[in-house]
């Protein structure tokens, strides 16, 4: 068994760059077989999956976005999927109970426990192992990507500002468990697992291997409310707001008249296409974590 490290240097905007010495040397220490991969400089990071042992554990050394890049290539060639978490955000690692700190997240990578979890698919053609943010979720990370000039939380705290002035309420059509709702709203989350954004719990009660999606909607609300509520909506008690409606599916379809910002993963999602399907794709990835913690 090989640990096949795919390193994005640009994650955490230095971040993984300054882990993969550390990474290397707990490995070489523990006496670990392992090769390095650098993301970008993968053409095809399908055929690179493919070409591992079906024994070799797939590490990504970076965000949330190493991760959803490597997804299309992990369904089609299954192999186990470890992650040392060096992003900006770093959700999928908080949901998995892998440590933020470098050396604690490798020995979680050699003695986790791996997990069959789901993952989404929009449009029968992009992944996601996270969720999806639909709305003002998705303009902050459109502010968020144009911050060059600092990393972790400030740059989230920074994007929430810029997007509350630009950011409107927009009327969407959803098809949800055999319902229909026309509606305005502030934002939509799809959750795969509970944290979104900036570590907010805005689908609390998702789990990764239920074999559904949870459906955080958020109707229009005051500015000053959601500052006076920010604490309630990040330790996922959101639901107490009169505006904020749970539900769970396996698959719903959301279509708006205008263009609206989403994100998947904190992938910008480029698509010129209003009408979205979305839906589960159960027990699709093993992923090692620390399920317990």
């Amino acid at each position: 068994m090989i640990y096949q490290i795919i390193f994005n240097p640009e994650a955490g905007r230095g971040k993984a760059q300054a882990a993969l010495p550390v990474v290397q040397y707990h490995l070489k220490r523990a006496k670990i077989d392992y090769q390095i991969h650098q993301l970008e400089a993968v053409a095809d990071h399908e055929v690179l999956i493919q070409s591992f042992g079906k024994d070799d554990v797939v590490v990504a050394l970076g965000g949330d976005g190493t991760v959803n890049a490597l997804l299309p290539g992990l369904l089609k060639f299954p192999r186990k999927l470890a992650v040392i978490p060096t992003g900006m955000i770093n959700n999928l690692a908080r949901a998995a109970g892998i440590s933020r700190r470098v050396p604690e997240a490798v020995r979680t990578m050699l003695t986790g426990t791996s997990k069959l979890v789901d993952i989404g698919v929009i449009n029968h053609q992009k992944y996601f192992i996270n969720g999806m943010g639909i709305g003002f979720d998705g303009q902050v990370n459109l502010e968020g990507n144009e911050i060059q000039t600092m990393a972790g939380n400030k740059v989230y705290i920074i994007a929430i500002a810029k997007a509350f002035r630009k950011f409107e309420p927009i009327l969407v059509h959803l098809e949800l468990n055999g319902g229909i709702i026309d509606t305005a709203i502030f934002q939509l989350v799809i959750g795969n697992s509970p944290f979104m954004g900036g570590g907010f719990r805005l689908t609390p009660d998702a789990l990764m291997d239920d074999g559904a999606l949870d459906i955080a909607l958020v109707e229009p609300l005051k500015k000053g409310r959601i500052v006076r509520n920010i604490r309630k909506l990040r330790n996922g008690q959101g639901d107490v707001l009169n505006e904020v409606h749970l539900d769970r599916t396996t698959e719903l379809i959301f279509a708006s008249t205008i263009p609206i910002p989403v994100h998947y993963d904190g992938e910008i999602f480029q698509s010129d296409d209003l009408r979205m399907e979305v839906a589960v794709i159960p027990a699709a990835i093993h992923l090692i974590g620390d399920w317990n913690n």
